[in-house]
């Protein structure tokens, strides 16, 4: 019996990409967002930030090329 649902990590990854774009768009123009990490370590968080969102969309559309993800 075969069913056309996706695979866990595709899951796993649309979860994550639709929780990374909440908390950019909507969590992210709250006043209390602006000073979150000191300055040296903003860049870091906003490295893993968007690695992790580039990461959860090569899982969550595994038939997407490359160049459009990166």
């Amino acid at each position: 019996m075969h069913t056309d649902r996706p695979a866990p990590v595709v899951v796993v990854g649309r979860y994550l990409f639709g929780g990374l774009i909440f908390g950019l768009f909507i969590l992210g123009s709250h006043p209390a967002s602006a000073n979150l990490f000191a300055p040296p370590w903003d860049k870091l968080a906003h490295v893993l930030v968007f690695a992790t969102l580039a990461i959860a969309m090569s899982a969550a559309w595994p038939k997407l090329s490359f160049p459009a993800i990166f």
